[in-house]
């Protein structure tokens, strides 16, 4: 199902260093730096251009890839970069992506992980309105000012995982961005009204930073069951208290 602006409840709001390595293998991340980058070697591939027009099964196999090493970096060893670039990727055959320069590292604080993993399993392993009420059970205290407009862009960064499969457009990915741009989580956060709802617009925001790399992919894909694959290890990591 490919996802779009032209939904009827979307309408409303239109308007260290370490080697390069490839994106199926995220074990290198493991105690990497807050503030290093995963760069290094440069082997071959094709670039992202290239990538765009090749064929749709090894389009669809790179997205997966994608998907799978930036949810995994996250929701298994806590680390994002808030400014992944497609300039960066080489495309190999059989689905391998090498990352040549991930990005500034940053590690995601406990609380934040922890409503990652839960965001994500409700996305995974339930419904959309299962997953509606669990954002709106994360979203506390109640009386944040902004708490609809949390819910609403929460439920549009995660509709890949939703809407099984998922072909992400450059329209929908443009609506995002123009809406993550207007939240404000550092002002979010100086709210006493709204420290549960900074924490999941963090979250939001992290899962819709790099769809417009897989806009330009243009395929459909069923990401959930691309989590599915390596959910054990972020299910045994939900059940550890957050401290």
């Amino acid at each position: 199902m490919a996802i779009e602006d032209t939904d009827p409840w979307i309408e409303p709001w239109v308007g260290r260093a370490r080697p390069a390595r490839l994106a199926t293998d995220d074990s290198g991340l493991e105690g990497a730096s807050d503030r290093g980058t995963v760069s290094g070697e440069y082997p071959t591939g094709v670039r992202f251009e290239q990538a765009c027009a090749a064929p749709e099964r090894d389009r669809q196999m790179w997205a997966e890839t994608i998907w799978r090493f930036v949810s995994r970096t996250s929701l298994v060893h806590g680390h994002y970069t808030p400014t992944p670039s497609p300039d960066h990727y080489l495309f190999r055959e059989r689905g391998g992506v090498v990352f040549l320069g991930f990005g500034p590292l940053q590690r995601m604080s406990p609380r934040e992980l922890h409503r990652a993993r839960l965001l994500h399993a409700a996305a995974v392993h339930g419904s959309e309105r299962e997953f509606v009420e669990r954002v709106g059970a994360l979203l506390q205290p109640r009386s944040c000012p902004i708490r609809e407009l949390a819910i609403t862009f929460t439920r549009l960064c995660f509709q890949p995982l939703l809407r099984r499969p998922s072909r992400i457009s450059r329209t929908f990915a443009a609506l995002l961005e123009s809406m993550r741009q207007t939240v404000d989580v550092p002002c979010t956060r100086r709210d006493e009204r709204c420290m549960g709802t900074a924490d999941v617009l963090f979250v939001a925001q992290l899962q819709c930073a790099f769809y417009s790399v897989l806009a330009r992919l243009d395929v459909a894909v069923d990401y959930a069951d691309v989590e599915r694959a390596f959910w054990p290890d972020v299910d045994a990591a939900i059940r550890t208290p957050c401290r």
